[in-house]
């Protein structure tokens, strides 16, 4: 089968750099998360910080502008705890993502994209909408995504501040910015 997937993760911590450095667990771990399925992107994941930055509440919204159709919140979600001694992550294996949304101390935001055929390179846009103070619920905030996405439509022609990432079959992915 030459169907394939992106798997985009990003480790997060949203926080002032002195409190980051400080204790990456503690500000891992007042990280709350909210999958939202969108019409039109289908899975993201909003993160809020809720401690670190008080009174503020930063923001990040991941998506893949051609869609996302599961979605993990923890390191240990994606890599299992056998990944120490094997470096295999376990996420990757698993044909059938659980799309729990946990909120342990290693956050990070995992999104899975719909599989697609690579018969000629294909090319993915994974987009993190980062506001400095948000508040208000999480699935409404989770739409400032599309606020940067724009439409459905517009999202193929490629943002040009957006990074992508271009994958060919037998070939090594590359992002470009």
């Amino acid at each position: 089968d030459d169907r394939w997937d992106l798997v985009a993760a990003q480790d997060l911590a949203l926080a002032p750099v002195g409190a980051a450095l400080s204790s990456e667990p503690y500000v891992s771990h007042y990280l709350a998360h909210r999958a939202v399925d969108l019409p039109e992107v289908g899975r993201v994941v909003a993160t809020r910080q809720t401690m670190a930055c008080a009174p503020a509440l930063p923001l990040v919204v991941h998506a893949i502008a051609e869609g996302a159709v599961a979605h993990l919140t923890d390191a240990i979600d994606l890599y299992g705890r056998s990944a120490r001694l094997d470096g295999r992550a376990a996420a990757l294996g698993d044909p059938v993502w659980t799309g729990r949304t946990t909120q342990d101390e290693l956050a990070m935001a995992v999104l899975l994209s719909a599989p697609r055929a690579l018969d000629r390179p294909a090319t993915w846009h994974v987009v993190g909408v980062v506001r400095r103070d948000l508040p208000g619920d999480l699935d409404e905030a989770a739409q400032v995504v599309l606020d940067r996405l724009g439409t459905a439509q517009q999202t193929a022609q490629a943002p040009a501040a957006v990074p992508t990432a271009t994958v060919q079959a037998g070939a090594v992915p590359t992002t470009t910015a």
